[in-house]
């Protein structure tokens, strides 16, 4: 895997708000989790600028934690507008569809895209 590699995700709320969102692959055992600074119009995987967020220690699944507590706080509007969907777009996986969905609970709707 490439230095700087990406995996992007975005996030939907329930009012319908795209948000942009990606573990970053810094080297080998470092990853760092992204969030985008604005908004976006739909789920399609656009060039965004990102945010990189406070990593944690751990791999990608301890980094996508971080980014569901940021983006709970930061996106959601302190929970007044609940994620409701994850989107993990076409490429590498540094974390997977199961661990995304054990991540953020049976409530929330996660999907592969092929795009």
């Amino acid at each position: 895997m490439q230095i700087g590699y990406i995996q992007e995700l975005t996030l939907k709320t329930q009012s319908g708000v795209y948000h942009q969102a990606g573990i970053e692959y810094l080297e080998p055992g470092s990853y760092t989790p992204q969030l985008a600074v604005k908004a976006k119009a739909a789920v399609e995987n656009s060039a965004v600028m990102y945010t990189r967020l406070a990593a944690p220690v751990g791999g990608p699944v301890a980094q996508f934690a971080e980014l569901l507590e940021r983006a709970n706080g930061l996106v959601t509007k302190a929970g007044q507008d609940p994620i409701v969907e994850w989107f993990m777009h076409s490429g590498e996986e540094l974390i997977t569809q199961a661990e995304i969905q054990r991540a953020v609970g049976p409530s929330v709707k996660v999907t592969k895209l092929d795009d």
